[in-house]
């Protein structure tokens, strides 16, 4: 337990920096916010916006509250999940960046103890600061839009625990596929692990047009599992897609599904493969 709690508190003292980007992100949206409020004040301009949202048709503030601070929290899981990414290289081929790789797995500490406590500081670690500044978003934007519009904290609640749930399972899968790369390639792994899936991508459309196969695309693939769906099935009651209820219901059923499943067996699989080839490794 001791060597786990040294172990995690020297990565921290590592890569702290990275691992606070969500916070940092946050942090400049709401001063950068806050200036442009004193700067419109003392120019004596008015708040438009507060005036206009007094013309939103009845009904709709809980649609408003759900939309605003899913959207808000999808676009602080981008921040997180390319913070993820970079983790991934820094956690593994730091040591050999720095030229202290050897003395790091000197260390009295199995192989698999390091690589773990890299591993859950990058996907716990960057998933627990990311629903924090989530939460703190989610929690300033329903108190004004309850001030401006009325309506209910739930909807705001609903709206993270669905976005950071959704977001994390992408995150996941996404830095759990570069923490393979990092493992398989000690410099620029990022890049070389790009080139490496378009290589694939290519070769499977040549077999495609050159042989008359139909081999699925790699590349579309990746990226369905990578990104967050927004289809809904309203076809045949559009009027539904009003609902903030109905959108909700959808939500948790996307969320529960067999693709969410396979982000995390292929996670699990990416991050023994990457285990593997970095035990393979020459150290130096």
């Amino acid at each position: 337990m001791k060597q786990c709690k040294a172990l995690f508190k020297k990565e921290i003292q590592t890569h702290w920096s990275i691992l606070l980007t969500p916070v940092w992100f946050t942090g400049g949206v709401y001063v950068t916010t806050l200036i442009g409020l004193i700067i419109g004040w003392l120019k004596g301009s008015s708040l438009d916006w507060a005036v206009s949202v007094k013309h939103i048709p009845k009904g709709m503030e809980g649609l408003i509250m759900y939309s605003s601070v899913y959207s808000i929290s999808l676009l602080l899981g981008v921040v997180a999940t390319i913070t993820a990414i970079i983790l991934a290289d820094s956690l593994i081929n730091g040591g050999f960046k720095r030229k202290c790789e050897i003395l790091h797995l000197s260390q009295p500490v199995t192989l698999s103890r390091i690589l773990g406590i890299k591993y859950l500081l990058m996907v716990p670690g960057t998933f627990l600061i990311f629903s924090l500044m989530a939460l703190i978003n989610a929690f300033v934007m329903s108190c004004l839009q309850i001030w401006f519009l009325s309506g209910h904290f739930y909807f705001g609640f609903v709206a993270w625990v669905q976005s950071i749930l959704e977001t994390g399972f992408s995150m996941m899968f996404l830095s759990s596929l570069f923490w393979f790369f990092a493992a398989l390639y000690r410099q620029k792994s990022f890049f070389k692990g790009v080139l490496t899936i378009l290589g694939i991508q290519a070769v499977i459309s040549i077999l495609n047009y050159t042989a008359g196969l139909d081999i699925p695309s790699l590349l579309g693939y990746i990226g369905r599992l990578a990104t967050i769906r927004f289809e809904l099935n309203g076809s045949s009651n559009p009027q539904a897609l009003e609902s903030v209820f109905y959108l909700i219901t959808q939500k948790w059923q996307m969320l529960w599904s067999w693709e969410t499943l396979l982000k995390v067996v292929y996670s699990i699989a990416l991050f023994v493969g990457g285990f593997h080839l970095y035990r393979r490794r020459q150290v130096s």
